[in-house]
């Protein structure tokens, strides 16, 4: 079995909420990335801004 590995990316956002969800899967869509965390919904913030994670999807390379 191929393995994957995955390479995270941190975006404050000047939003208030960016997706309504802790975590939205992109999973078949067009999207380089694959997933989307919020942070302000794990702990239910009420910043006026907001974090957000995209998780991107490589190939695992050994070494």
């Amino acid at each position: 079995m191929e393995y994957r590995s995955l390479s995270l990316r941190c975006v404050i956002c000047n939003v208030f909420d960016y997706q309504l969800n802790a975590v939205v899967s992109l999973t078949g869509s067009k999207k380089s990335h694959n997933l989307v965390y919020e942070h302000k919904h794990f702990e239910f913030g009420n910043q006026d801004n907001t974090v957000i994670k995209k998780e991107f999807l490589i190939p695992y390379q050994k070494g």
